[in-house]
């Protein structure tokens, strides 16, 4: 649907052997120098080796996705402006991402053999998580990740954190499973390039993992909501976001 400078895309859906895609967005193009885009997608039992191919803002977003593998389904809320050039404006972006995914690969083998190693896994070579949820928010330049648990060999690990778009880190990871008889903490901050890791008590418990899925759930909600909002009051009248 096509009014006043603006472009609706309702139900669209895509189906092929690496899985199934469901959008709805919105692109307003209404003035140059004020364009804005919004989109609420599905994506169905897809292959993760190729959703940031579908979706490239989560790899400049979650770059350790780079070496994840495995069947997702994920669901994604966006809303940005846009710059004359069609770029991402990224200080205006918000969105929610949530992703469920089974029989997961998600460290390259040299550093699995290296955290094999350091952790005593039983099993040096099975580089695999059976399921996996995980849900975050981006907005004001940073991206939240929300607690959630895995288990991965021997241990039961609980993770949530943040960091911002200069990948300034800030994450927390709660051993509450292992081969030692007492629950604990490591906490990484820094970059990549430098990073300091640091032991102390562990913060995740299972609680906080059904408290991250009402925000999260209501954030993805709300953004689909402003997105329809936005086209039938008229984009001339609010913005997106």
């Amino acid at each position: 649907m096509l009014l006043d400078g603006t472009l609706n895309l309702r139900d669209l859906s895509a189906r092929t052997d690496l899985g199934s895609i469901a959008l709805d967005g919105l692109y307003n193009g209404s003035a140059i120098d004020s364009l804005q885009f919004g989109m609420g997608m599905k994506v169905s039992n897809f292959r993760l080796d190729r959703l940031t191919s579908i979706v490239p803002a989560i790899d400049s977003l979650m770059p350790m996705m780079r070496t994840f593998a495995g069947i997702v389904n994920a669901d994604l809320a966006v809303t940005t402006d846009l710059t004359p050039q069609m770029d991402i404006n990224i200080p205006s972006l918000r969105a929610a991402i949530s992703l469920k995914g089974d029989s997961l690969v998600l460290l390259d083998a040299e550093t699995f053999k290296s955290v094999s190693k350091w952790l005593l896994f039983r099993d040096k070579k099975r580089n695999m998580i059976d399921h996996m949820e995980v849900e975050a928010v981006v907005e004001n330049n940073a991206v939240t990740l929300y607690p959630f648990i895995f288990n991965i060999d021997r241990y039961r690990l609980g993770v949530m954190g943040h960091n911002d778009m200069a990948m300034n880190l800030n994450y927390h990871i709660s051993v509450l499973k292992s081969p030692i008889p007492f629950k604990f903490g490591i906490n990484i901050k820094g970059t990549p390039e430098k990073m300091k890791v640091r032991l102390g008590g562990a913060k995740i418990k299972p609680g906080m993992v059904l408290e991250r899925h009402e925000i999260a759930d209501n954030t993805r909600v709300n953004l689909v909501q402003q997105i329809e909002n936005v086209f039938r009051r008229g984009v001339s009248k609010a913005r997106a976001g």
